[in-house]
């Protein structure tokens, strides 16, 4: 299972593009379903910043012409044309055609043909002018640039193709057309370069990211509504197989009332109904798993890592984390469940108990209050374990809980591993097939402890010192079964 620390330390651009089924190039998505709905979404997302930016567009293009008054008077009518005659109301017509339902199909060439125009105005004007007045009108050009891979709402791809077609018409125009000193002729094409290479960037970004939010959402969403679907089907399950459990313990209980009077069956008798207690308590703490689904399993899914990963550092990382500790919690104690009721299968593997714990290090540490400090000490060349490392983790985390609950006050939890030899070990019952040496697992608290008379109920099923409501007695037993059934 690849945890989200190692996808952060794996992470890197295009690797993320490749995963995300992005064209590196263009940024747009191989599924042409999802491209079509992506545009949808990015229309109703920008079409307000759209208007906003264009009409600002509108009065900083007409501002300037405070300029041509004080740079240029003599030629104050065409400037006046390129202005309120061309480029305006071109504009407007723009940001009055996008209340219209059909704007979607064309508002990216519609805006990229809005900037060449915008540009090409102020190129005309530069080429018009004389210095320095047209350094001043050189700016503009560049402004209409930044707005174009920022502000405006154009993609990526569309950004890009609008602004060097105006940087090459611009460079064509200066040399054929004016007298500019060749230096800054030069220095001008540079700034002109390096003004696209980082709004190339900028829109780049700007984009994927965009991209990257619609297609973790759509995931959230897809998998929220598959986890409603599988939550009310595990309700029907829990609730029939509950009524079974009811109708079997009715059935066994009148049994035993029957068979009261048989002195010679008492005993017997008495272990069933004994085992039907259980199995009615089983039958109710099922009922209550279906109420837990129903509140946790809506958070679980197997897009809660991704989404840390993406907002790692910021505002939501406590929000999603809830939901991934929900998931887990929720996994917790459908592992215990399974676990007692012998149901649980095992898949045991090679496991690395160095690698293992550490996998798990930050969770466990999430999991003790501030004023317990947990330790890892592990043993160096630890031998490798048979086991199944699910089964192991629920092992260590349900210790650590117990630990936990055992010091209110504050305290440390020491998590050891070591190899030893069997000789020093007092296992009761050891057999000579036991290998010369094995690995140890330590989980130790500087909790009060507890008397004899404890001792020798902490492994029986529901048994617990907690408050009413406060455990389901099954933690200690859940670790007695798992530990015997891996040959520990």
């Amino acid at each position: 299972m690849t945890t989200i620390p190692n996808l952060f330390k794996d992470f890197s651009l295009l690797e993320t593009v490749k995963k995300l089924g992005i064209n590196p190039l263009n940024l747009s998505f191989k599924d042409h379903n999802l491209e079509k709905d992506f545009n949808n979404f990015y229309y109703d997302k920008k079409i307000n910043q759209i208007r906003v930016a264009l009409t600002i567009g509108i009065l900083i293009y007409a501002g300037f012409y405070m300029l041509d008054i004080i740079l240029l008077q003599e030629m104050l009518r065409p400037f006046r044309i390129i202005r309120f005659y061309i480029v305006i109301p071109f504009v407007f017509f723009i940001i009055l055609y996008s209340f219209m339902n059909s704007f979607i199909k064309v508002a990216q060439p519609l805006i990229s043909l809005a900037i060449l125009t915008a540009g090409g105005g102020i190129i005309a004007m530069i080429v018009t002018t004389k210095e320095p007045a047209i350094d001043t009108y050189y700016v503009g050009l560049i402004l209409v640039s930044f707005a174009a891979y920022t502000f405006i709402g154009l993609k990526f791809i569309w950004a890009s193709l609008t602004c060097w077609i105006l940087t090459f018409v611009y460079i064509y125009t200066a040399i054929y057309f004016t007298n500019l000193n060749r230096i800054i002729l030069i220095n001008n094409i540079l700034f002109l370069f390096s003004a696209n290479f980082i709004g190339m960037a900028a829109s780049y970004i700007i984009e994927y990211f965009s991209r990257w939010d619609y297609f973790f959402n759509t995931l959230l969403e897809k998998a929220n509504k598959e986890v409603i679907k599988v939550n009310e089907k595990l309700e029907d399950i829990v609730t029939e197989r509950t009524e079974e459990l009811r109708k079997s313990y009715e059935k066994l209980k009148m049994e035993i009332e029957q068979k009261k009077a048989l002195n010679k069956k008492r005993e017997e008798l008495q272990k069933q109904l004994i085992q039907s207690q259980k199995m009615e308590a089983i039958g109710l703490l099922a009922g209550g798993v279906a109420h837990d689904f129903n509140n946790l399993l809506t958070v679980i899914n197997g897009y809660s890592e991704l989404l840390l990963l993406k907002h790692k550092n910021n505002s939501d990382e406590d929000t999603i984390n809830q939901i991934y500790q929900a998931g887990k919690k929720a996994e917790v104690l459908t592992r215990q469940l399974l676990a007692f009721s012998r149901k649980q299968i095992m898949e045991e593997i090679v496991v690395d108990l160095n690698g293992l714990i550490k996998d798990i290090e930050v969770m466990l540490k999430h999991m003790v209050s501030e004023n317990i400090d947990i330790l890892f000490i592990y043993g160096e060349e630890v031998q490798k374990i048979t086991a199944d490392p699910g089964q192991l983790e629920q092992v260590i985390v349900n210790l650590v809980i117990n630990a936990r609950d055992a010091m209110p006050e504050g305290g440390v939890i020491k998590i050891i591993t070591d190899n030893v030899s069997t000789n020093d070990l007092m296992l009761d019952g050891a057999h000579d097939e036991l290998p010369s040496e094995m690995t140890l697992l330590s989980i130790v608290d500087t909790g009060m402890g507890m008397d004899k008379e404890l001792l020798s109920h902490i492994f029986e099923p529901f048994f617990t010192t907690k408050e009413k409501n406060k455990g389901t007695g099954l933690g200690l037993s859940t670790v007695y079964g798992i530990v015997k059934q891996s040959g520990g």
